[in-house]
């Protein structure tokens, strides 16, 4: 029987102790007497029964007031008494209980505290001879963290279903948007701990190397390695290295656990290469241009000028034709040792790099057709990735078109990158003088022409008249690829807080799956806190900042979060601004929610809602809904109910006494990512609160929340 029923049932009680003996006298009386006697008896009393009821029900009243302050300072007390001991034992060891109420309650409340104090200082010594057993273990793996943290190649490393384990701070650079739009910087891919490689990189991409890695298992080697090269949705090229995270067991075969991405941005490398090359072939042509003069000039002279300007003349020539030779021995070397340039490629990542630099460098419209995203290539991405720009440039400046159209398809064994536009013809002796010039004009001659690029690849160039009037097309013709080549390696193989880049848990299982039977240690959540212009979303009010932070295995990564202000198209009351310092200046050139909600969906994606009184939030989302197309479809788990849960005997459930009671650290109050990181904390204390209740998953966490009193709250 719960406190309330008991309480209850000690006010009936006292009432039938008040008025039953008196009850029971007078009817044993009256029965016992004369029938005269009872009628005199009854005409006496009968005026006394208001003055008596009224005496009767002032004492009942009295009594049920002394029995609520001692039900208050007992019962409820000693309830209360319980959560504190209980947060003393779990969530909070330093928390204590406050010596008040009677003095036996304030006698316990001493003791507790007494065996809190001798608790602590037997845990203290345990901890420290823990600590120092695990200080190499841990000094080892902070240097790990440390040196993946500073190395200057990314390195990603996913789990077999492609959920990120591991990553560096170059690695996360790689997908950052550098553009100073905050809308544009929303739209750029998401990468955390837990999240899929798959939104970072192209799917068949990957899969397709790992097929490579699978036959190459098979096959024995002992050190299996991948090699493609792909594009960024920024319009990066990326150079990947692949590699297989094995665990080995008494089976014949070993056991993948994961897989390595050491990342390299080849984008500007292959610029850099090429205009060094062109310089030094540039100042070899202008020597051999000069000694031409001078040849010529020595026709004219006689004697011993002629001798010595000749030796001279002799001389500069073989040492130019040295270095040409040695700039020829270093270009086949460096081919060599690059695998000739030539790597693994989507051929849609090619025609989808070719329109990012064309629309920077012309200003002429790019549409795409229809792309089959199937399609590999075996190339010298960059200069292939020239040609194409060669031409479209080309065709803007002879034809001045107004829009150019690139296109992918198959015919036969080849691989079409088409380029097509509207326009007059294009002559056979256009094309083939377009084949003979040098692809980059800022190196001049000594940039390859395209012929060069397309013998290098066995390509050709095919012009073709469309079915329409002023149709054209150019196909650059490439050999298919269908697979990845075999590398195999017969040698060996070589700010924030530093372990949020990690979490080696999810080598072994998923943290992905929003399935409701998952425990809540090990589900990942989204942890959000709004800031508005008013308390009354249904009256016009508006979200002005959303801040949150993600859970992932019990942990929060602080450095994986949600942070911007919002325009709400008005002016902020000032009533507003006091409490969380926002001003109309502050969000002048912040995005709109029409752009800020999708993004926010986005980093909210596979995970659980979590909110302090998520009632409010959820309301201002659900508003817009309508206007953004923008839909919150997962659970939410509410901190305000969940602490109601776990201590229906505290009077206040508000973020800073959960905070106090659970010892976390109230900072930056009324800004929306510090009230989300405080709200994680917060959750996690909560976990093991909640388990000790039996509430160990989200399914179980939702049903009690329904039972919580302040459920009821709507906005």
């Amino acid at each position: 029987m719960n406190a309330r029923k008991r309480f209850w049932l000690a006010i009936c009680v006292l009432g039938a102790l008040m008025t039953g003996p008196f009850l029971l006298t007078v009817l044993v009386v009256l029965l016992d007497m004369r029938p005269g006697d009872r009628e005199v008896t009854l005409v006496l009393l009968k005026p006394h029964l208001p003055l008596g009821t009224l005496l009767t029900l002032t004492g009942f009243v009295a009594g049920v007031q002394v029995l609520r302050w001692l039900f208050r300072q007992y019962v409820q007390g000693l309830r209360r008494m319980a959560e504190h001991l209980h947060l003393m034992q779990t969530a909070n060891r330093n928390f204590r209980i406050a010596p008040e109420g009677p003095p036996e309650v304030v006698a316990v409340a001493e003791a507790a505290n007494q065996l809190a104090c001798q608790r602590d200082a037997l845990m203290d010594d345990v901890e420290r001879k823990i600590a120092a057993a695990n200080a190499a273990v841990e000094f080892e793996k902070t240097r790990l963290v440390a040196l993946v943290s500073q190395l200057a190649t990314g390195v990603l490393v996913c789990n077999r279903d492609g959920r990120i384990v591991l990553y560096n701070p170059r690695a996360k650079a790689l997908f950052c948007s550098t553009d100073n739009n905050p809308a544009a910087r929303m739209k750029a891919p998401l990468l955390g701990l837990g999240r899929s490689i798959y939104g970072l990189l192209h799917k068949g991409v990957i899969d397709h190397a790992k097929k490579g890695l699978a036959n190459q298992i098979a096959a024995g080697a002992s050190a299996p390695v991948a090699n493609f090269v792909t594009a960024t949705r920024s319009g990066l090229l990326l150079r990947v290295h692949l590699s297989v995270v094995v665990q080995l067991t008494e089976q014949t075969s070993p056991e993948i656990q994961g897989y390595v991405f050491s990342l390299e941005d080849i984008t500007r490398t292959y610029e850099r290469k090429a205009r060094k090359n062109s310089a030094l072939r540039s100042f070899t042509e202008d020597a051999q241009l000069n000694l031409a003069t001078v040849r010529n000039t020595l026709s004219s002279l006689e004697g011993k000028d002629r001798e010595g300007i000749g030796a001279a003349h002799q001389h500069m020539e073989r040492t130019l034709e040295h270095l040409e030779k040695r700039l020829r021995q270093l270009d086949a070397s460096t081919s060599r040792s690059q695998t000739s340039g030539m790597e693994d490629i989507l051929a849609a990542d090619m025609i989808a790099a070719a329109r990012r630099k064309i629309t920077l460098t012309l200003p002429v419209p790019v549409k795409l057709d229809s792309l089959d995203e199937s399609l590999w290539l075996h190339a010298d991405s960059f200069s292939i990735l020239q040609a194409l720009c060669f031409l479209a440039g080309k065709l803007h400046e002879h034809y001045e078109v107004r829009e150019l159209r690139l296109g992918l398809d198959k015919r036969d064994e080849q691989v079409l990158l088409s380029m097509g536009w509207i326009g007059p013809p294009l002559s056979s002796e256009t094309l083939y003088t377009w084949k003979l010039e040098p692809i980059d004009g800022e190196a001049g001659p000594a940039s390859p022409s395209l012929k060069e690029v397309l013998d290098r690849h066995h390509g050709d160039l095919v012009y073709q008249r469309g079915m329409a009037k002023n149709d054209a097309v150019l196909h650059l013709s490439l050999p298919s690829h269908t697979g990845i080549r075999d590398l195999i390696s017969h040698g060996e193989t070589e700010n924030g807080t530093t372990p949020e880049y990690f979490d080696f848990n999810l080598l072994r299982h998923s943290a992905s799956d929003l399935a409701l039977e998952h425990t809540l240690a090990t589900t990942a959540f989204t942890v959000f806190d709004t800031e508005t212009t008013g308390l009354s979303p249904t009256a016009g009010d508006e979200i002005i900042q959303i801040g949150a932070v993600r859970i992932l295995n019990g942990r929060v990564l602080h450095q994986e979060n949600f942070d911007t202000l919002i325009n709400p198209q008005f002016p902020i009351p000032a009533a507003s601004t006091e409490i969380h310092g926002i001003t109309d200046e502050m969000v002048a050139n912040a995005p709109a929610i029409d752009i800020v909600l999708p993004a926010f969906h986005g980093f909210c994606s596979e995970s659980i809602l979590v909110a302090h009184n998520a009632a409010f939030d959820m309301r201002f989302l659900e508003l817009k809904q309508e206007r953004t197309g923008v839909q919150f479809v997962q659970p939410v788990l509410d901190t305000l109910l969940l602490s109601s849960i776990v201590h229906p005997g505290q009077e206040s459930h508000k973020l800073e006494d959960i905070a106090q009671r659970l010892g976390v650290i109230a900072e930056g109050r009324h800004t929306a990512l510090s009230d989300a990181r405080m709200t994680a904390e917060i959750f996690i204390r909560l976990i093991p609160l909640l388990e000790d209740r039996g509430i160990r998953t989200v399914k179980q966490a939702l049903d009690a929340s329904a039972q919580s009193p302040f459920a009821r709250i709507t906005y």
